[in-house]
């Protein structure tokens, strides 16, 4: 068994995250939604380890379906988006024009009612 997450560097958390991932125990995938409370003795998806009472768990819900969900100690759930991160495709950079709204390069504003001048 792993020493306590909080006691291991985060180099090798994200270590045990990306063979975590490698063997397809826990997905690529952005936590949208977490949700914090007291550990209930649930394994973490990363270390293993159990999420004791006195420690705060993160679930996630299980991107993959089923209704089932994925918790973990914070610094390994830092750990697992990290590598999460390093996957996925990057996203088109955004840029903010002078009204101040955000636009993506992929999208351009059109001006006029598209009827040649």
């Amino acid at each position: 068994m792993p020493d306590h997450p909080g006691n291991l560097h985060i180099d090798e958390l994200r270590l045990m995250a990306a063979r975590m991932i490698g063997s397809g125990s826990l997905p690529v995938a952005i936590s949208h939604r977490l949700y914090a409370g007291m550990g209930r003795g649930l394994p973490c998806g990363v270390c293993g380890q159990r999420i004791e009472s006195e420690q705060v768990e993160y679930e996630v819900p299980d991107p993959r379906g089923g209704g089932g969900s994925i918790c973990f100690h914070l610094r390994c759930h830092s750990a697992w988006q990290l590598e999460c991160l390093r996957r996925l495709p990057p996203r088109p950079a955004e840029r903010v024009e002078s009204t101040g709204e955000a636009q993506s390069d992929s999208i351009r504003p059109t001006t006029g009612t598209g009827n040649s001048p």
